[in-house]
């Protein structure tokens, strides 16, 4: 029998180098350029940046839910329960999407279909994938709907998308992703387009969710106050790599990127006393990365070699890991490191 810890030890999604690419005419966009992610069954990882990072992309590469001119290109890997799907035909990936893995889109009225009840949207999964009758389905659905917290859900299973709340949509499309158990499940800003009480709500239904049915969560997202309540670690995006990853308190109470450090300086808190600091500057053109640090342009604690070379990636304390020099154990802390 598999204990609980030996279940969340075990890795459900793994992207090595994943590469995904925009080929246009006026040139090669390296949106996702390298990306590493690892997720445990049963945990939650809070992916985070600034819009244009490549946090979405990577969601949709993920999916296999691109198309040209975007590519996934060669030596990418993405391993869902040990198995290498970034070759799969579409119609594999068709049979794993909604099963093993699943998604919630930013906006769930486009994402549904409005000539559809939700409850027939609920249920068409679990007939595709689990060979239920439409009455087996239908039933399920309504238990669903109710699963995700949604009132006289036999009533509203017969709505229809616009005679629901935009907080209602959401957890509809929570319900559809859950329907078949998948093993993995990304959220995509699933709480961008909602008022504050709602977007309380929907997480507090993820956290109760993941809990409940063990499902591993990818939480994409620019907001870490959002990752700080829901999530077990957080990786940093920028300029489409991860610079700085590990468990949740430990990245966001002892940060060690600078870009880890100017995000949390530049998001509201409570203290009216306080300064909010933007971001100086921009990203780079992602047809034209800096052969050095993506962030350099940007950082405080630039040197030479920061402009010169890109950075591995460190390890830190308590699991901690981050892409910048001045963890560089050979780079003496005199030259303005920031401090472990």
């Amino acid at each position: 029998m598999q204990t609980t810890a030996s279940f969340e030890q075990e890795t459900v999604l793994e992207c090595c180098n994943l590469r995904t690419y925009i080929h246009t005419r006026r040139g090669l966009v390296r949106a996702v350029d390298g990306v590493d992610l690892k997720l445990k069954a049963g945990r939650a990882l809070g992916l985070v940046g600034e819009s244009g990072s490549g946090k979405s992309l990577t969601a949709f590469s993920i999916m296999g839910l691109i198309d040209e001119p975007v590519r996934i290109e060669e030596g990418s890997v993405i391993r869902l329960e040990g198995r290498d799907i970034g070759n799969l035909s579409r119609k594999q990936l068709a049979g794993l999407r909604g099963s093993r893995i699943a998604m919630v889109f930013q906006e769930p009225m486009t994402a549904l279909n409005p000539v559809h009840t939700v409850g027939w949207q609920v249920g068409e999964p679990l007939i595709l994938h689990l060979g239920m009758t439409k009455a087996q389905a239908k039933k399920r659905a309504i238990e669903l709907l109710d699963l995700v917290g949604i009132k006289d859900a036999a009533r509203r299973a017969d709505d229809y998308p616009h005679q629901l709340s935009g907080g209602m949509r959401q957890r509809v499309m929570i319900a559809i992703a859950l329907a078949c158990d998948p093993a993995v499940l990304l959220a995509d800003e699933p709480t961008t387009a909602l008022d504050v009480t709602v977007q309380s709500q929907i997480l507090t239904i993820l956290a109760e969710l993941r809990k409940r049915l063990r499902v591993a969560i990818l939480l994409i997202t620019h907001d870490l106050g959002v990752v700080e309540e829901t999530c077990d670690d957080v990786a940093v995006m920028y300029a489409g790599r991860i610079v700085e990853r590990g468990p949740v308190p430990e990245v966001l109470q002892r940060p060690r990127h600078p870009y880890t450090r100017a995000l949390l300086a530049s998001m509201p808190t409570l203290d009216t006393e306080a300064t909010l600091r933007p971001i100086p500057g921009s990203v780079p053109d992602a047809r034209s990365w800096p052969k050095g640090c993506r962030f350099a342009s940007r950082c405080e604690f630039v040197t030479g070699r920061c402009l010169d070379e890109y950075p591995p990636t460190f390890a830190g304390d308590a699991g901690a890991e981050v892409a910048c020099w001045l963890y560089d154990e050979a780079q003496p802390r005199s030259q303005g490191g920031l401090q472990r």
